[in-house]
Order: structure tokens, then C-alpha cells, then sequence
């Protein structure tokens, strides 16, 4: 098989560019929580609205290890092993969704390339390469960062099928139609768009027993979110919590997430789809796309012979874009949106080789992409953005997630929390109690954090280090209320303990948003005061920007 080195070199480009500073991004938002409970294979999250199996049951049913209770488990599963490989940091975190996105870019290139012309191939895959939107899906650490490699690859079996006919591309069709649902539900556009297309161009397809067999085992690959969700519906009412909310059902395990729901304005959902997109792509690309909606709508219908080529990708974007306006259509759901965008606009620069001078062409998608690319180094890679314009910077970035928690988490682990021991996932609630309290008898110290940092963050940053290393970190004003005292400090010491770290949150990016003014940030301000005035000393930690974020005290009492 030749090399094609053009295909490589746009691989290479962008596997490096998005591996780059992989390490040097928080955890923040869902990929902390994804990221903690896939490292023990633990599903626990610090919230009252949102409660899991792990607190339901005093002994953990069997069948509540089959999947989780807001998501399937493929991606857990996934970024488990990445863990074991590389430990549990940041880089161990986001790898398998850099390596994701950029099998997603080959696979783009084959589809491409054999559904139309290696010419579309390579504009689709190039565009990808240099999209802000796709930087975003290959270092955020989503679910969809994953699931769209399982989409891609059903897209492109999907289209081996269409061009010869054999019945085991069918089977590796339905295959990854499975994997891509059990990486998260809002694969289920899929099914949809291919039953849509053999209705139109293959009712054949229905007669052969290749397809029920086909679903035989799609059934199977996800009988482990069946059997989950059977279990839970026998023994607490309802489904998880995706499934809940898509059909209605309330209940008071997830009151957080009650105002989810399948919503059945779809053109409120849509209009919300494109404003999400018009602010996270640079404007000549999202005009093109649209220019390439109307253009390849406009082929399918006018022509005869090669119409089904056409038809694939309107068909899987039709049906993607109604699921993910029925289900909330945030910005983070835009993501599996990326095959379809840069192949249908692919097509429309292909064609347009033949209708415009090449020259005229050469020079206007040129500055096109170098837009895009602006645009997506200026939201991502810069260590500050050089504007905030909706011309060159994007509403969802990279760079906003650098806010000292990695500086932090680096001189916790080598200064305040050596020695820590195998990660070990715990049995229920009370084992994390009794395994903190040993440490604190066996070690004499206790380490609090200031209650109103990022939520996010601190299950990563935090609760990683009680829940599986049994270490003592506490928040300070909820320990207080869980103690029923005033003063957790003085009731640790009174028992024994000598030795206490408080680590404060400094800048307000760091601070949940919610708990800015909130009674547990005033105690957190009036304990890092009460250190400073008593001349307490401590270690400032700072951001990329040499900013300080955090403050760590460490004292005694005797």
C-alpha cells in the first residue's frame, strides 16, 4: 500500500496540535467527572440532586457495575485503560480523546474519498485538522469526543455497504451503530438515518436475514446497558438518568436534572444548534456551511444515478440535528456534528473546482482556512487570547480551562500528598469514612479546601484522593455541618490531630460561580485571613499566566 504522505502530513499536523499542552488544561467541567469515576470504575458524584447506585445500596449489586448511572460505559471503560497505562493525571485524561479525534480525521478522509473523490477526502480531512470546533472535541474530554469515532466508522461501513452490496459490511455497520450507543445515546441518530436511506434506496435490505441477524448483535453489544437499567428500574423506579429524562420520569434520585427532558419544539432546538454553531466556528466557515447544506440538498434532489452519495450525509446530519434539538442542544453536542460539517462542505470546494477558476478558488479558500485557523490557535493555544471577537475567538475553549488546578494538583502530589498508596475503589459511603479516619489516627492530619471552589474540579482535584487513596481532604464548611460544629479545625485537634492544610481557592475563575457570595466562601475568606493575620505561612500557587490561584497554609496545632 503507497504511503500518501499528503494524508500524513495532515495527521501529523493535528495530532499535534492537539496533544500539545493536553497536560496543561484543567479539568473543569464534565470531563473532571468522567475522568474521576473512570479511574476506579466508581460511580460517585459529591451531589445531593444527583445520587448514584454507590449511595443506594449498602452492598453494590452486581449488575450496578455494568454501566453508569447518567451515561453508558464504553468511554469509562476506555479512559480506565489509559489510565492504567499512564496514571491518573491530566495526560492520562484526555490522550484517549486526542487519539479518538484523530482516527476520527482518517476515517473522515476514506469517506470521503470513496463516497465522492480523494479530492473531497482531503478538504474534509484538512478543514478538520485546522477547526477550532474539532480542537475542542479532541482535548475537552467529552463523551462525544469518543462517539464520534464510532459514528465515523459506522458512516464509512455504511458507505462500503452502499458501494458493494456485501452483507458483512452490514454486520460491522450495525457493530459500531452499538458502540457508538454505548459511548452515549445521542448516537441513536444513527439507526435512524440508515433506516431512512434503505427506505428510500434499498427496501431490499429488509429480506435478507443479514440485517435481523445484524441486530441480534447489536442487542448483544449492548446488553450490558439493558441489564443495567433493568436492575434499576427493579429495585429504584426508574431508568438511568439519560433515559429517565428522555422519557419523563421524575424522580428524586436525580432532582438536579428534572428540568431535562425531550423538548418537542424542534425549531427552538435548531435555531439554538446554529447559534451554538455560528459561535464556534469563524464566519466564512459557517457560511460555507450553509452555502454546502443548500448545495448538497440541491444534488440529491436533481440528480438520479448518484444521488444516494449525496443523501448519506444530509440524511445522517437531518437526523443527528433533530435528536440533539429534541435533547437540549448545548455546545458540547456539536461535536459529532464534525463529520458531517467538513464532508459536506468537502464536497461543495470539490465541485466547485469545476464551476469556479482554480486560481480565484485556490485564493479564496485559502483565506477561508487561514480564518479557521486563526480562529481556532487564538481560541485554544494562546496562552491569552489576542481578542475576544466573535470574528476570531470562540464561544467554547480551550483556554479558559487553564486555571491553575494542574499547578496546583503538581504541588499537592509532590509536596503535601507523597506516599499515597494503590488506588483502591471503595465499597460504599461508610468505607471512605472509616479508611479517611485511619489515615487521620494513624497520621495526625487532616487537609480542608475551601468549599466553593469549581464543583467540577474538585471531584478530580479533590475527591480523587479520599474516595480511592482514603486521604483525609475535607471541605471546610460542609465538614463543619457534617460534624454539627462550629469549628471542624478545633474539633480535630481536640481529638488529637496536630497537623492541618487549608487550600484556598484566590481568583474568582477558580470559584464556582454559584457559590461566589455563598455562606461556605465568606468562612473559607475568614479562615485565609485569620492564617494571614496569625502570620501562617504558605505557598501561593499560580496559573499559566503567573497569576496567583491558589493558597496552601499548612499549620499546627499544639
Amino acid at each position: 500500500m503507497k504511503l500518501d504522505k499528503k494524508l500524513l502530513a495532515i495527521l501529523l499536523f493535528a495530532f499535534i496540535l492537539w496533544v500539545w499542552n493536553i497536560g496543561s488544561v484543567d479539568l473543569v467541567s464534565d470531563d473532571a467527572l468522567y475522568s474521576f469515576r473512570a479511574l476506579g470504575w466508581h460511580d460517585y458524584l459529591a451531589a445531593e440532586g444527583q445520587t448514584t447506585p454507590f449511595q443506594w445500596f449498602d452492598s453494590f449489586p452486581w449488575w450496578a457495575n455494568l454501566s453508569f448511572h447518567d451515561a453508558p460505559p464504553l468511554v469509562f471503560a476506555i479512559q480506565k485503560i489509559f489510565f492504567v497505562i499512564f496514571g491518573d493525571n491530566p495526560f492520562g485524561a484526555r490522550l484517549p480523546f486526542v487519539l479518538a479525534m484523530a482516527a476520527t480525521l482518517y476515517f473522515v478522509f476514506l469517506i470521503g474519498k470513496e463516497l465522492h473523490s480523494k479530492k473531497a477526502g482531503y478538504l474534509a480531512c484538512f478543514l478538520m485538522a485546522i477547526m477550532s470546533l474539532a480542537a475542542y472535541g479532541a482535548v475537552a474530554g467529552l463523551l462525544e469526543g469518543v462517539e464520534v469515532l464510532f459514528i465515523v466508522l459506522a458512516i464509512h461501513f455504511w458507505v462500503k455497504f452502499i458501494k458493494t452490496d456485501d452483507n458483512k459490511y452490514l454486520y460491522l455497520l450495525f457493530i459500531f451503530f452499538s458502540l457508538a450507543l454505548m459511548s452515549k445515546y445521542t448516537a441513536v441518530f444513527l439507526p435512524l438515518a440508515f433506516l431512512t436511506d434503505i427506505l428510500f434506496f434499498r427496501r431490499g435490505v429488509f429480506k435478507r436475514k443479514e440485517l435481523y441477524s445484524a441486530c441480534l448483535i447489536f442487542i448483544l453489544i449492548l446488553s450490558p446497558v439493558i441489564i443495567y437499567n433493568i436492575g434499576l428500574y427493579q429495585t429504584r423506579g426508574h431508568f438511568d438518568a439519560a433515559l429517565a429524562s428522555f422519557l419523563g420520569q421524575e424522580t428524586n434520585d436525580f432532582l438536579s436534572l428534572r428540568e431535562r427532558g425531550v423538548s418537542a419544539n424542534i425549531f427552538h432546538g435548531l435555531k439554538s444548534i446554529f447559534n451554538n454553531l455560528a459561535g464556534m466556528m469563524s464566519p466564512p466557515i459557517f457560511l460555507l456551511l450553509i452555502m454546502a447544506i443548500f448545495y448538497n440538498l440541491h444534488k440529491t434532489v436533481k440528480l438520479s444515478n448518484s444521488r444516494e452519495r449525496y443523501f448519506v450525509f444530509l440524511a445522517g446530519f437531518a437526523w443527528a440535528l433533530i435528536v440533539l434539538a429534541m435533547g437540549g442542544a448545548g455546545s458540547r453536542f456539536l461535536i459529532i456534528l464534525i463529520p458531517f460539517i467538513v464532508l459536506l462542505i468537502g464536497i461543495l470546494l470539490a465541485e466547485a473546482n469545476f464551476k469556479i477558476n482554480q486560481k480565484i478558488l485556490f485564493i479564496l479558500a485559502a483565506i477561508i482556512f487561514f480564518w479557521e485557523l486563526a480562529y481556532n490557535i487564538n481560541s485554544n493555544f494562546l496562552a491569552s487570547p489576542a481578542s475576544e471577537s466573535f470574528l476570531v475567538y470562540s464561544q467554547e475553549n480551550i483556554v479558559g480551562r487553564e486555571l491553575g488546578f494542574n499547578q496546583l494538583d503538581k504541588y499537592l502530589r509532590a509536596e503535601v500528598l507523597p506516599g499515597r498508596g494503590r488506588i483502591t475503589r471503595p465499597k460504599n459511603v461508610a468505607a471512605v469514612d472509616a479508611k479517611a479516619i485511619e489515615y487521620i489516627e494513624e497520621h495526625g492530619v487532616v487537609y480542608f479546601f475551601d468549599d466553593s471552589i469549581n464543583w467540577f474540579a474538585h471531584n478530580w482535584y479533590f475527591r480523587r484522593y479520599l474516595n480511592y487513596y482514603g486521604l483525609p481532604l475535607a471541605p471546610f464548611s460542609e465538614q463543619a455541618k457534617t460534624l454539627g460544629v462550629a469549628n471542624p479545625i478545633k474539633y480535630f485537634a481536640d481529638a488529637g490531630v496536630k497537623d492541618f492544610y487549608f487550600i484556598y481557592g484566590v481568583a474568582d475563575a477558580v470559584i464556582d460561580p454559584k457559590k461566589i457570595d455563598s455562606p461556605a466562601r465568606q468562612a473559607s475568606k475568614l479562615l485565609a485571613q485569620m492564617l494571614d493575620g496569625q502570620g501562617v505561612k504558605h505557598q501561593e500557587i499560580k496559573n499559566h499566566l503567573g497569576q496567583a490561584a491558589f493558597r496552601v497554609y499548612q499549620f499546627d496545632i499544639k
